[in-house]
């Protein structure tokens, strides 16, 4: 499972207990009818029943997707803003014994900047920087403690890592899903992908679309320094002091300063614990 906590808000209104029934009737297959409404977002997973702009999708039959649930060597869910509190409910369920968690983390600006231009754009809820840098804190306080009590289990990442060194952050998460410390490549579907999405001259450039996945990492991740506000920049910076020291990312002494691209964002290049 993939917690992501730097992309937007979404989610920030559904109660944990929800969030956490919701999760578990997926992870066993359980897909509803209104899980299946979504499908048109559906084409990376099935190529073959492509939907495109307006035009109506063919249907897809819930029972194929239960199969292929079901007859899957991995079952991989990504939620947004899940707490982790709520995971160590989920480790202590016997029939999760074999689940693993990703925590993912973005430098907080970027959090936000991206955040602001979801609530501009979505017309959805926002949160304030107050209160990202305490869910952020939060998080981070109880990954710590949760990799004490079940070591091996979770896996820290920064999206700031993940974009600089794809192909070797996707072999660490390889291993990691894997437990196999000795495998040497990704599988070849990983290969395409980030292959496709690093190189190819056909990518679409709008690495601002908040769902976009296809953007060039490496030179997109941190274009949120020229976009954002300086009321932002000095909010996040006042409430987030401690946790961008501790998730390795740099506080720049002015708005001025971190508009300057020669100089990085982030302190340590590769961070895999809390604190980096």
């Amino acid at each position: 499972m993939l917690i992501n906590d730097s992309i937007n808000d979404l989610g920030m209104n559904i109660p944990e207990p929800v969030k956490f029934a919701m999760i578990r009737q997926l992870f066993q297959c359980g897909v509803s009818t209104e899980f299946m409404k979504d499908y048109k977002r559906w084409n990376e997973i099935y190529p073959k029943r492509h939907c495109s702009g307006e035009d109506e999708c063919p249907p897809l039959d819930i029972t194929d997707v239960v199969d292929d649930c079901l007859n899957a060597d991995y079952r991989i869910i990504k939620t947004v803003r899940m707490n982790l509190e709520t995971v160590e409910d989920f480790f202590r369920l016997p029939s999760f014994r074999m689940l693993k968690v990703i925590f993912l983390v973005r430098d907080p600006r970027g959090t936000m900047k991206s955040m602001t231009h979801i609530a501009k754009e979505k017309k959805i809820w926002n949160v304030t920087a107050q209160e990202m840098c305490s869910r952020i804190r939060n998080n981070a306080i109880m990954f710590h403690t949760l990799n004490r009590l079940y070591p091996n289990r979770l896996y820290f990442l920064r999206y700031e890592d993940m974009s600089l060194r794809p192909f070797e952050k996707a072999l660490e998460l390889w291993r990691f899903i894997n437990a196999s410390s000795t495998a040497v490549e990704i599988p070849e579907g990983w290969k395409t992908f980030l292959n496709e999405s690093q190189t190819s001259k056909n990518i679409t450039e709008a690495h601002d679309h908040p769902f976009n996945i296809k953007a060039r990492s490496t030179k997109y991740w941190q274009s949120w320094r020229k976009e954002i506000s300086k009321g932002d920049f000095n909010e996040v910076q006042k409430y987030c002091k401690d946790v961008l020291e501790n998730l390795g990312y740099k506080e720049f002494r002015s708005f001025k300063i971190m508009r300057n691209m020669s100089i990085s964002s982030i302190t340590k290049k590769n961070c895999e614990n809390i604190p980096c």
